[in-house]
């Protein structure tokens, strides 16, 4: 028996600070069980670019470029498919000497600081 691509991936979440993002999720109600899930980054002027595969429901990215506005997306994956991305989170990661950095998020949790 075939299994099916999982569902979208839920309730998203993203913290960010000098030059790192971090994305959390939760994984899908429907459809298969993932394998993994897959974090696009684009700047809107090319196609989204995978820039993390990861197993468990979150990423940190370190080393994000400042002072661009990018938007990223996850997707769940496992062998029958990918899921349609949840949302898309925009933010421009800002200077450490600026009070707060510029974010325009469609849903989710942001914070300024670092993990831990």
């Amino acid at each position: 028996m075939a299994v099916a691509p999982p569902g979208q991936v839920a309730t998203a979440g993203v913290q960010f600070g000098f030059n790192w993002v971090l994305l959390y999720w939760n994984a899908p109600e429907q459809g298969g069980k993932p394998w993994g899930y897959r974090v696009y980054r684009t700047d809107r002027t090319s196609a989204p670019v995978l820039v993390a595969t990861v197993c468990e429901p979150e990423v940190l990215l370190p080393d994000q470029p400042e002072q661009v506005k990018l938007y990223y997306q996850v997707t769940a994956f496992n062998g029958s498919g990918e899921s349609a991305p949840l949302g898309e989170y925009g933010l421009m990661l800002n200077a450490p000497d600026e009070e707060e950095p510029a974010g325009a998020l469609k849903g989710g949790l942001y914070s300024r600081q670092r993990p831990t």
